[in-house]
């Protein structure tokens, strides 16, 4: 599964409108981010590239993303390291990742 949905009501406590305002919050922050993290990948600035991954890397967490969570961890340390050529696979990856979660969570707020 994307998204361990056992995750989001941890975080949440269990209170279902708690879980959607992070559903929320998650879909427009990640969407933020990720912008921002391609902005700094095209300009070359490693640390705004490393600061938007690491949070990308929380949020996902959050949501019980673990493969996004993974992704973001590898974009982090390409950073970190300073291999930006290995981040464009990384981030193709990403974007199919992260559009099935938005679609599921979608979904899930919807039932």
């Amino acid at each position: 599964m994307t998204v361990d949905l056992s995750r989001i009501q941890e975080v949440a406590s269990g209170d279902y409108e708690t879980e959607v305002m992070l559903i929320d919050l998650f879909l427009s922050d990640s969407e933020e981010l990720l912008a921002q993290l391609k902005t700094a990948l095209a300009t070359g600035d490693r640390n705004a590239m490393r600061q938007a991954s690491h949070s990308l890397k929380g949020s996902a967490a959050n949501m019980g993303a673990e493969l996004l969570r993974s992704f973001f961890l590898e974009l982090e340390t390409v950073a970190s390291e300073g291999v930006l050529d290995d981040a464009p696979p990384i981030l193709l990856q990403v974007d199919s990742e992260l559009s099935k979660i938005t679609e599921f969570l979608h979904q899930y707020m919807k039932s």
